[in-house]
This record gives structure tokens, C-alpha cells and sequence, in this order.
């Protein structure tokens, strides 16, 4: 890192620490996060019973006559296959769920790790201090499931250290980066927006006073050495990737973007989240009021774009949903990475360790209750699951919309009878602008008039809109499981018979008539 971006030396308490010491701190904190991801049969994420029965499909390729009259793996090169590109080979060693969670260790360990070695290039020593980046693993975009962007922001971070560190050395540089943008952008799409508003911002911090001095051959060369690295990306994106279908532009509520800046810590207590959000951004603020906490230039610039793009971002955009509510959790590691504090007295630097301590452990021993919880809950659903007979088509009706998030998500979950069961699930990822997983005809077709939101509208709602479609569908069908349905809601088809409820999760058959034709449209 050249003089021009180096802050000075700092006066006062800081956070270093020797790179072995550091070492074992990380892996310590790693280890400690990891507990709840492997202490469950099913870590309790959103989509990521989805994403898990992907693998399964990814890594069988063709080997089950079964699944593959139901589905077809298509690969092509989409900007979100972080998960899809590692699992299923690491699958072939070891079991898939143990890959998967392998997976989710990965992705805070590039965060974390991202955030050490971004903070070591800017300030020129190893600290302690950007081992806050702990305290953000466990947010609610990860809660969610969106583990692709998650694994690709991480590799962001790692990235923007390296873009900086090695400016003195462009031969370098140049090719590195440009292996690394390819591989942000093959994880995810909004990782790539994240890298390249970072590296933006690293950029201006230098060309912006190169400028006011009339250093114009300085900044074409610095735009020289950036633009190499977006070209195949870019070049990607435009030719090869296939827009999605459908979808709106969904900028409602807009302002709530000031709540979902509380989603770096918003998961399981709304209190204790409420208290160490307040601890943790009043901490911050108050090292700032003070003067006591130190910013690179290039951090400042980088998050000054991103909060541009936070606030042009919609929530939901084609067939992608919470576009700018990914964002919040990367600028703060971005902000905690990018600074250094300088305290004036000893006792406030073990009184700040000491805070940070106990918010870890203490929001980590929060976590772990919830994921053993869902643990029950989960051990459970999959008895069910496993009453679904072998090689079968499953049918999921869920209702629409729903709460932004729950302790112990369920619906996805009945997509891991592709794995348990061999069986067809109409409810699984499979858009062609997002995953390299296709609906074989004429199961697109049968998914596609039986959706979970039409088979509840049908079935629970007793609705009438477009009801015989959806029943004629479902005809194709063997079973169908429902997902939230409280036991005050009634299933009177004639055509289905129940077998077995866990909670809110119910499985039902559907009666077969004359020629094992399925009697539900008839």
C-alpha cells in the first residue's frame, strides 16, 4: 500500500496483535460459531433445504433413471453458483449434509478472514479488532438461506485486500484480480455489485485528490488497471445469462431501509437483538464522536457507494427478493474492517473486549438454542417425510406470503424428499436464470399449474379461481404434503386420504381411481 493511502502512525491503545496470536483467536471464534451449523440434522435456513436438495440433483448427474424423467442438470454459466460449484464434488468424499455444512463454515470463514487481511493492508499491522466481524455471522440474510451471495461477499472482502495490498505491484495484481472477480462473480450477481462498488471506492480515494492536482495520466492508469477484471464478467452476463421471467420491481415500503440496517443482528430475542444492536452501533458511533476510531480513506469511499446502492435498490426485482437487504450486512464488515480504534485509556480497550466478548458468546448461546429447537422440530418433519413412498411425485402446497422470518422455517423442507425419497417435488429452485436445474416435461408444465401457492388457494382456501387446472395437475401427483397449516384449517377433498401430521407439516395421499389415475380432477 503506497504512502499516498496509508493513515499515520497511531498514538494511543490500539487492538494489535501478533499474527499467532491472532491465528488462534480466529480459529478459536471459528470453531465457536460452527457448534450450532453441526450440533443439528438440518441447520434451520430458509432456502437451504432447497439449495440442499440441488446438490443432491447436482452431484447424482444423471445416475438415477428416477429423478431424471423429473429433472435435468443444465449447466451454463449464471452468476450464482458458489454453493452448486463446490458441494456436489466434495459430496463424492463425504456425506452431502456434512458438505453442506462445510459450506456454510466456508462462508464465515471468508468473511472473517476477508476482514483480518482487508484490515491488515490498510493499517499496516495485524489487530484483534476486525474479529468483530464474529458478531454479523449469524444475520438474518444468512437465516434466510442466501448462502451463494454470502460465500461470493466473502470472497469480495479477500478480494478488495488483495486489490489494495497489491497496488505497488500491478503485473500481479492485474491477473489476480482478475481470476478473483470471475470467481465473485460466478457466486452470486449482487457479491460481483458488492466487489465492484468496493473497488470503485478504494479507487476514488486516490483519484479524486490525483485529480485536483491535474495527475489526469495517474487516474487513466489506475481506470487501466481496474477495468481488465469486469470485462469477462460483463462480457458473461450480457451474452450468456437469460433474464428472468416474471416478477416486479417491488420498492414498497421504502422506508423501512432504515429498519433493515437491524438485521445484522435480528434473529432470535427481538430484546437482547434490539440491546446489542443499540450496544454495537452506539460503540461505534461514540468512537467516532470521540475521535478515537480511525477510517480508511478507501473503506469510506467504498461504503459511501454502497449506501448509494442500498438506497436505489427495490426489495424484490424479477424473481430475486430482499436485493437491498443484502447489502446492510457487508457494510458493516466492510466499516469494522476498515478502521482501527485508537483509545485513550487501557481500561477502555479491556472494557471494549470485554463487551464484544459477551455479546459473542452470549448471542451464540441464543443461537445454538434456537438451531437445538428446530432440531426437534426438524427430526420430526423428516419421520414424515419418510412415510412419502420411494420414486413418487410429491405435491407442496404453502400458503402465500407469510411472516419475513420465523425461528424454524418449514417450508422448504419438504424438498429434501428428493433426497430421502427419489421422489419429484414441484416446489424445487429451478429457474433458469438462477439455477442449472431444470424441470423435465411434462413435470414443468404439471409444476407450473400446480404451484404451493395455487394448491392452497385450492385446497385450504377453497378457492375457485383457475380450480380445475390445479386439481387436474395434481391428478399427477402421488401425495402432497402441506406446509403451515393450522389444525383449524380443513382439507375435505374427497380425493386425498391423510397419513401422518408433525405440527404444522401434513402429508396426504391422493386416492388413485380406475387405471391408477389420480381421482382429484375427475
Amino acid at each position: 500500500m503506497d504512502g499516498s493511502t496509508q493513515p499515520s502512525p497511531a498514538v494511543g491503545i490500539s487492538f494489535s496483535a501478533s499474527p499467532a496470536k491472532l491465528a488462534v483467536a480466529f480459529l478459536v471464534a471459528l470453531a465457536l460459531v460452527s457448534i450450532p451449523v453441526f450440533s443439528t440434522v438440518l441447520p434451520p435456513l430458509a432456502d437451504y433445504p432447497n439449495h440442499l436438495a440441488r446438490m443432491y440433483l447436482l452431484a447424482m448427474d444423471g445416475a438415477s433413471g428416477v429423478l431424471n424423467a423429473f429433472y435435468a442438470v443444465t449447466w451454463h454459466p449464471l452468476p450464482n453458483l458458489a454453493m452448486d460449484l463446490l458441494v456436489p464434488p466434495l459430496s463424492k468424499i463425504m456425506p452431502l449434509a456434512l458438505a453442506g455444512q462445510f459450506f456454510l463454515v466456508a462462508v464465515f470463514a471468508l468473511t472473517t478472514a476477508g476482514a483480518l487481511c482487508l484490515n491488515r493492508v490498510l493499517f499496516g499491522s495485524w489487530s484483534f479488532w476486525p474479529l468483530l466481524s464474529f458478531l454479523l455471522l449469524y444475520n438474518r440474510i444468512f437465516l434466510w438461506g442466501f448462502v451463494n451471495y454470502l460465500f461470493g461477499a466473502g470472497l469480495a472482502i479477500g478480494g478488495l485486500a488483495l486489490w489494495i495490498g497489491l497496488r505497488p505491484r500491478p503485473w500481479l495484481r492485474i491477473p489476480l484480480s482478475v481470476a478473483i472477480c470471475l470467481a465473485v462473480f460466478f457466486s452470486h450477481i449482487a457479491a460481483f455489485g458488492v466487489y465492484a462498488a468496493a473497488v470503485a471506492g478504494a479507487e476514488l480515494a486516490t483519484a479524486l485528490p490525483a485529480l485536483r492536482r491535474g495527475e489526469f495520466g495517474r487516474v487513466l492508469r489506475q481506470i487501466l488497471h481496474a477495468a481488465p477484471q469486469f470485462v469477462a464478467p460483463i462480457a458473461i452476463f450480457v451474452l450468456s445469462w437469460q433474464p428472468a421471467a416474471g416478477g416486479t420491481l417491488d420498492y414498497s415500503g421504502y422506508w423501512r431501509k432504515i429498519l433493515w440496517l437491524f438485521t445484522i443482528f435480528n434473529n432470535y430475542n427481538l430484546a437482547i437483538d434490539a440491546v446489542s444492536f443499540v450496544v454495537f452501533i452506539g460503540g461505534l458511533a461514540y468512537l467516532v464522536a470521540t475521535r478515537q476510531l480511525r477510517i480508511a480513506r478507501e473503506i469510506g469511499w467504498a461504503l459511501v457507494l454502497l449506501v448509494l446502492c442500498y438506497l436505489a435498490l427495490p426489495f424484490e426485482g424479477l424473481t430475486g427478493s430482499g436485493l437491498d437487504n443484502r447489502l446492510p450486512v457487508i457494510m458493516f464488515v466492510l466499516a469494522i474492517s476498515g478502521s482501527l480504534p485508537v483509545l485513550r485509556w487501557r481500561a477502555a480497550a479491556s472494557l471494549l473486549a470485554g463487551i464484544a466478548v459477551v455479546l459473542f458468546l452470549g448471542r451464540l448461546a441464543l443461537v445454538e438454542r434456537a438451531w437445538l429447537a428446530a432440531d426437534a422440530v426438524y427430526t420430526s418433519d423428516l419421520s414424515i417425510l419418510d412415510r412419502v413412498a420411494p420414486d413418487s411425485r410429491l405435491a407442496v402446497a404453502y400458503p402465500h406470503g407469510g411472516p419475513p422470518f420465523i425461528a424454524i422455517p418449514e417450508t422448504h423442507l419438504p424438498n429434501l424428499a428428493i433426497i430421502r425419497r427419489n421422489a419429484f417435488v414441484q416446489s424445487l429452485f429451478a429457474f433458469a436464470a438462477q439455477q442449472p436445474i431444470a424441470l423435465v416435461p411434462p413435470y414443468d408444465g404439471v409444476a407450473a399449474a400446480a404451484t404451493p401457492n395455487a394448491l392452497w388457494d385450492v385446497l385450504v382456501d377453497h378457492a375457485n379461481l383457475d380450480r380445475s387446472k390445479v386439481l387436474a395437475a395434481l391428478d399427477r401427483f402421488d401425495a402432497v404434503i402441506f406446509v403451515n397449516r393450522s389444525p383449524g384449517t380443513s382439507v375435505d377433498l374427497a380425493c386425498l386420504s391423510p397419513v401422518a401430521r408433525s405440527g404444522t407439516v401434513e402429508l396426504w395421499t391422493i386416492n388413485r381411481g380406475a387405471g391408477g389415475k389420480g381421482s382429484c380432477g375427475g
